[in-house]
């Protein structure tokens, strides 16, 4: 267990400080020097246990970190100024964020996905967010067009098929009705599928444990890929509409022609 003379630091700055791995020895002794905020200078001992990664590059030349009683006797000081939680999932940002602002009314609280804590994250982000959704853009666009391609070809092909419909009786309404709902239910089908399958390769991709070295970044990461329910059903949604839609015209189009050719298999060539 820490204590709270304790401490962790980037590797650069144990490299630069010429000290031992905690490897090689767990408890490295080390005595840290400052001014404090009167100008004075004061020096404290402590125990170097391990080292942590901050993740932006800049700063794996600076960063320590120490327990509030260490740095209240390195600086003589006994207020803090500034404090950094790191929660372990993000859903507990917001709650936790509400009760310090109801428990310290005059304290700034900020997340990391705020401009005034993390700019660097938010910069990083947005850029990401605006290149997946050109392409995601991009990707719908032609698949739409695909679909829409392959339920009018799909449709002219059964020209036989709505004739015989209309010779029956049907309606056009109720022959439209028909083709559109078995575009729903097979565009509900090919996503459900699709889902099946984006699940399985993120799966394998994860697996392969994929490293790059991301911008600003002190080393590299692995590159996961986590599929969302809500990008899921935003790309479903526009393929059933579309497919829906496209049934509809198609069906109402081809059944503006006289029956004797639908069943004779003529316009489903026009």
């Amino acid at each position: 267990a820490y204590t709270t003379e304790d401490l962790t630091m980037t590797k650069n700055l144990a490299s630069s400080a010429r000290l031992s791995t905690v490897q090689e020895n767990p408890n490295t002794s080390i005595e840290l020097a400052a001014r404090t905020f009167d100008g004075d200078l004061n020096a404290v001992s402590a125990n170097l246990r391990s080292f942590h990664s901050t993740g932006v590059a800049l700063l794996e030349d600076t960063s320590l970190k120490a327990s509030n009683k260490l740095l209240q006797e390195l600086f003589s000081t006994d207020g803090l100024w500034r404090m950094q939680l790191y929660l372990q999932k993000d859903s507990f940002i917001e709650p936790l964020t509400q009760a310090l602002k109801t428990q310290f009314p005059d304290m700034d609280v900020f997340s990391f996905q705020e401009q005034e804590a993390g700019a660097l994250y938010i910069g990083m982000m947005s850029v990401l967010y605006i290149i997946g959704g050109f392409f995601l853009v991009l990707i719908l666009g032609t698949v739409l067009l695909s679909l829409v391609n392959s339920l009018t070809i799909s449709t002219l092909e059964r020209a036989t098929e709505i004739g015989t419909l209309r010779s029956m009786g049907f309606s056009v309404e109720r022959i439209s009705s028909l083709f559109a709902k078995e575009s729903v239910v097979l565009s509900v089908g090919a996503c459900l599928l699709g889902t099946v399958v984006a699940v399985a390769i993120s799966s394998t991709i994860n697996a392969l444990n994929i490293r790059f070295r991301p911008l600003a970044a002190p080393g590299d990461v692995q590159f996961v890929l986590t599929p969302t329910w809500w990008i899921l059903i935003g790309i479903a949604i526009p393929l059933v509409l579309v497919s829906y839609i496209a049934a509809q015209i198609v069906t109402k189009k081809l059944m503006r022609q006289r029956i004797v050719s639908l069943l004779s298999d003529s316009g489903g060539r026009k």
